[in-house]
């Protein structure tokens, strides 16, 4: 959607903003942080239904994550913190800026292509698990405040064109994002359960046999 001629296009049926993110100014404190725990998960489930080795396997799981290697920034603010050197806001300036956006696209598909994952269903999968990130963040990345709704900047940094919000945005650590983290972890054990294959088996594939087998005795199908 373009906004170029609007501070602000309001959708009133669904509450989504297209926003000119240079009208708005934001501030986030050093709580609102995101976990990839929830991001890994649905990458992994996308992963497990079309992959079909373990390099794809990585390459799409990494793909659902690697917009938050923006947020990294948070390490030197809070080393500067314990340092007593001035706020630096580096998680707050770069986060949801770098890598949630079209250059985290690009970057996605050169990691998978440099990973050896060069077929049509592996892009493909990868480019959905790092769509399918944003809008997690779109509809359930919100701070502690009603106003600290967090836009996902699609363009940036080249441009501050195609800034998106949802003014519904659910709380971080909402009851509606725990209960979706919940139900992607049971989902993940299901799949364990019929496909054989855990987050384990990047680590260790004697663990994941292992863990794959547990789940099937609480299951039922081993006894």
């Amino acid at each position: 959607m373009w906004c170029s001629d609007f501070d602000w296009a309001v959708f009133q049926t669904s509450g989504l903003e297209v926003v000119s993110h240079g009208s708005v100014e934001r501030r986030f404190d050093s709580e609102t942080r995101l976990s990839p725990v929830t991001h890994g998960l649905a990458s992994w489930l996308i992963a497990d239904g079309v992959a079909l080795s373990r390099r794809e396997l990585l390459a799409i799981t990494v793909a659902g994550i690697l917009p938050d290697l923006d947020g990294l920034g948070i390490a030197l603010d809070l080393l500067g913190e314990a340092l007593g050197i001035p706020q630096s806001n580096w998680y707050e300036k770069y986060h949801h800026h770098l890598l949630h956006g079209g250059l985290g696209a690009v970057v996605v598909l050169i990691v998978t292509w440099l990973i050896g994952c060069r077929n049509r269903r592996s892009l493909i999968a990868a480019l959905f698990a790092f769509h399918l990130h944003l809008f997690c963040d779109v509809v359930g990345s919100r701070g502690p405040g009603v106003t600290d709704v967090w836009p996902i900047h699609y363009l940036a940094p080249f441009s501050d064109a195609w800034t998106v919000e949802w003014s519904k945005q659910w709380v971080l650590n909402g009851w509606q994002n725990v209960s979706l983290t919940g139900i992607l972890l049971l989902l993940t054990w299901n799949r364990a359960i019929h496909s054989g294959r855990t987050p384990l088996v990047f680590c260790s594939q004697g663990a994941n046999d292992r863990t794959v087998t547990v789940l099937r005795c609480w299951a039922g199908w081993v006894k």
